[in-house]
């Protein structure tokens, strides 16, 4: 996992570049604008939760890694834009995010072993 001052500086640096508030990115993210605020300015001690990491990149539209392996704007544009083109079915990311999140530990274990079967047989490639 990443240090929490390198996904600090990803959080303002892609919340700055879509000209939200603080606020506006808590409300997308469903978290709060004093958790991004904290964040933000180093106040938060210790690692950034899973969940909380995967709230964040799918409110900002961008993936985890971007987050997690930020190095400046120059890399960040790259990342970005190729976030985009993965990450441009947004809403069906969110919905099946929230799917996931109501799961059980038991219909999760059940899900992922139905999806590497999938997989294997290589039934949904293109």
């Amino acid at each position: 996992m990443s240090d929490t001052k390198t996904i600090a500086k990803a959080v303002a640096y892609f919340r700055q570049k879509k000209h939200w508030s603080r606020s506006t990115l808590a409300t997308r993210a469903g978290i709060t604008a004093s958790y991004i605020s904290m964040l933000e300015r180093g106040q938060r001690t210790g690692q950034v939760r899973e969940d909380t990491l995967w709230k964040l990149a799918s409110a900002l539209e961008v993936s985890v890694d971007a987050l997690t392996e930020f190095t400046g704007e120059e890399k960040a544009a790259k990342v970005a834009k190729e976030a985009a083109a993965t990450y441009g079915e947004k809403k069906r990311t969110e919905r099946l995010f929230r799917m996931l999140q109501q799961l059980t530990d038991d219909q999760l274990e059940a899900l992922e072993l139905f999806v590497e079967r999938l997989l294997a047989r290589g039934i949904g490639r293109g």
